[in-house]
């Protein structure tokens, strides 16, 4: 993991209001939830965006099969 992405990590974990949606949302132990970021990197500041996907209770599947039903949580 990059720099820029561990400092990004650690920014968003320290938001409670972050914390608390991600606690409501996963409750099995399977569930994960993924962060991914663009940066803009200029010479003397770093902009970015950050949007983070959560899957819950993943079911085990063959390789070959397709989701079958995708939810929006918001």
């Amino acid at each position: 993991m990059s720099t820029k992405m561990e400092k990004a990590a650690a920014v968003i974990g320290r938001q409670p209001d972050v914390v608390e949606k991600l606690d409501s949302l996963m409750n099995c132990p399977n569930d994960r939830a993924y962060i991914v970021c663009s940066f803009l990197d200029c010479i003397h500041n770093v902009k970015g965006e950050c949007t983070i996907f959560t899957v819950l209770d993943p079911i085990s599947r063959a390789e070959d099969q397709q989701c079958s039903k995708y939810i929006r949580a918001m």
